[in-house]
Formats: structure tokens, sequence, C-alpha cells
């Protein structure tokens, strides 16, 4: 918001200083295009204003779903059943040594 601002202002000052008859000097003769560079950087910055904004919630949504993913999930008995493990035969007499 800054940035766009100081953009702004610089370009209308060189905007006033180009369209002035205040001297014959080659900086009151480029003072016009230096007021239009600035003005479309400002324009520019206006207009990815709420594209940046709409990517950093992108991007924080993003790091939450990552974050809440990665949690373990604790094992209790309201969430835990018979069916939910395979049943294993452990017979003693077939392990070898």
């Amino acid at each position: 918001m800054k940035t766009k601002n100081i953009f702004l202002t610089l370009s209308l000052a060189a905007f006033a200083i180009g369209f002035s008859d205040a001297g014959d000097s080659i900086f009151w003769d480029t003072a016009r295009p230096i007021g239009a560079i600035l003005f479309m950087l400002f324009m520019i910055f206006n207009l990815l204003e709420n594209e940046s904004a709409l990517l950093d919630e992108q991007n924080r949504f993003g790091a939450a779903d990552r974050k809440r993913s990665q949690t373990p999930r604790t094992i209790s008995a309201e969430n835990l059943s018979v069916q939910d493990y395979p049943v294993v035969d452990c017979d003693s007499t077939q392990r070898t040594a």
C-alpha cells in the first residue's frame, strides 16, 4: 500500500513538473515520460493488490490443510472397532528359530 501511494505521488509531481513552463532544461522534458512510467507502475500495483491478497489467503489455507493432515490421529475406544483390523493367526508351533 505504501509503495503504491509513493508511485502515485511521484508520478503526479513529475507530470506537474513536465507540463509546467518553468525552464528549458532536459529534466523538464523528461519529467512527463518519467511521470507516465511511474503512473503505469502505480496502476500495476493497484491491479495486482487484490490478486496478491487472494494468493496469500490461498497459501494460508493450504498451509493449514497440510498441517491438519500431518497431525497424528489418536486411537480411542470410541473410534476403534474389531472390524478395522484383520485377524492374524499366531500359532506358536510354526515359528522358526
